[in-house]
């Protein structure tokens, strides 16, 4: 069965985006403005997406529809897209600026520790993994071998920007050029990379479903990567 799509998934949705209160004025609201389970007021969460709202985070939409959210007193509210890399510092400058919610975000692990490294003053710590394992891989087109020797010279592959770094360690003669998330499917489609990077949970069910066949994968794990559970949910440290 195929995964739904962007659109597919905002539709899960039982309550439209609309502008959370003046005090967190740049989110999104997400959950009911009602009391909690116990009659209570909502305590307001705030949660940055490192990615679009999409097959991936349909536990965030599922669980807004059946009202989970409001049962355990908890008002959600999703912070605007920021640039890839800075959803710790979105987070910490949510948080500081409302210490009265709490902040939370998404992004891979590969992300989060160079950043946390670089800039310790953010203190945010990984909460949970979002994930078993890590389902980061290359595709190709539905019959394109070249994955059968990725190691390669010459070897073409698209990348996110925040990724772009660990594809050219692990793939020494590759080329590895960014690619931007909305148009990496369509550089593969038309020959311009031989592979891309992708989530093994969405993206090559959605490539399977426009090509009419699975694409060819491999998972990063396979050319050496221990990337642990790749995407995680980070909170402040004090939280």
């Amino acid at each position: 069965m195929a995964l739904p799509t962007l659109a597919g998934t905002r539709s899960i949705l039982s309550v439209s985006f609309r502008p959370a209160a003046p005090a967190a004025a740049a989110c999104r609201l997400l959950s009911s403005s009602g009391g909690g389970g116990g009659g209570g007021p909502l305590r307001p969460v705030a949660l940055q997406l490192d990615y679009y709202l999409s097959a991936q985070f349909a536990g965030v939409a599922v669980a807004e529809r059946q009202g989970l959210y409001a049962a355990r007193g908890v008002r959600l509210a999703l912070l605007p897209d920021c640039p890839v890399g800075e959803e710790a510092g979105s987070v910490r400058a949510h948080q500081d600026a409302h210490p009265e919610a709490l902040a939370v975000g998404t992004v891979e692990q590969n992300v989060l520790v160079p950043v946390l490294a670089k800039d310790p003053s953010l203190k945010m710590t990984a909460v949970a993994a979002m994930f078993q394992e890590s389902p980061l891989g290359l595709a190709a087109l539905p019959g394109n071998a070249v994955l059968s020797e990725p190691q390669r010279a010459g070897l073409r592959v698209g990348a996110h920007e925040d990724t772009a770094d660990l594809l050219r360690a692990l793939l020494p003669a590759a080329e590895v050029v960014a690619c931007h998330r909305d148009d990496k499917m369509g550089a593969l489609r038309r020959g311009e990379i031989d592979a891309v990077q992708v989530y093994d949970v969405m993206e090559t069910h959605a490539l399977e479903g426009r090509l009419g066949a699975a694409p060819a994968f491999v998972p990063l794990a396979a050319l050496g990567a221990r990337l642990g559970y790749s995407q995680v949910v980070f909170a402040p440290a004090e939280a």
